[in-house]
């Protein structure tokens, strides 16, 4: 059965490749990251199943995504091949790597782990044992906290093509234009922000019109407060973005005439 695609979304000729490795197990998604919009070819890959640049913090940088199911990690990790080989070669070939585990687990009676196979939970072993659930979990976040490995769990084929489409598109942003984790809550003077906004930056973002995009410029700009407070509107019209309403709205502001 195909697998559901949205309708295509053309990229600029410009765009970048997503490169899939030939194997079983990656070459299928092919086609339909191909229906889903996405520039796809496939190539023969030493590590990973889904390669592609992106626009780093400082240039161009590698990602690499390595697919695998819920039973053959399982046997992975029991016979340590992901751990011992393929793992190394991911983080030192690509600069962002992630594992995409396909499939739904579970903890069954007495904690064991159980995965879903063709409808059938399935348990299990490690060596001559069950598997806990809480040790395949412990695995995981080693993984995650350890390496530079990140791990997502994807409930299907076609959950996995919309992430790798996903973050395939994110990574062709240019990084300066990645703001969606950054904003003022409305009812409090708290920034969330992974770095803690500076003083000035405070005081700008509460200026009409100005706002938290521009506040970074006008720092910039005038470097601390009080040169800010003093400058022209012509002085604030030399800021990109800034035209002549917004330049005396902010110096009326500062200055107490509104």
């Amino acid at each position: 059965m195909p697998l559901p695609a949205p309708p295509p979304t053309p990229l600029k000729s410009t765009d970048r490749f997503i490169f899939v490795d030939g194997a079983i197990g990656s070459h299928e998604l092919c086609p339909h990251l191909i229906a889903a919009g996405y520039p796809a070819r496939i190539t023969p890959l030493e590590f990973g199943d889904f390669v592609w640049e992106g626009e780093g913090p400082g240039g161009t940088v590698h990602c690499a995504i390595e697919r695998k199911n819920i039973a053959d990690m399982l046997n992975s990790l029991v016979t340590g091949r992901f751990s011992g080989h393929q793992l190394p070669g991911l983080t030192r070939t690509y600069d962002y790597c992630w594992l995409f585990l396909e499939g739904e687990f579970r903890a069954g009676e007495y904690g064991t782990l159980e995965y879903l196979y063709k409808d059938r939970w399935q348990s299990q072993q490690a060596g001559m044992r069950p598997m806990l659930y809480r040790d395949f979990r412990s695995y995981l976040t080693s993984l995650e906290i350890c390496t530079k490995l990140k791990v997502r769990q994807t409930k299907s084929p076609s959950d996995t093509v919309e992430q790798i489409g996903s973050l395939f598109r994110w990574w062709q942003k240019p990084w300066k234009d990645h703001k969606s984790f950054q904003g003022f809550h409305t009812t409090s003077p708290e920034y969330v922000d992974l770095d803690k906004p500076s003083f000035m930056r405070r005081v700008v973002k509460e200026i009409d019109g100005i706002g938290w995009d521009r506040s970074y410029a006008v720092e910039r700009e005038f470097g601390d407060v009080m040169t800010m407070v003093m400058a022209s509107e012509k002085e604030w019209m030399a800021i990109d973005g800034i035209g002549k309403k917004l330049a005396t709205n902010a110096v009326k502001q500062l200055r107490g005439e509104k």
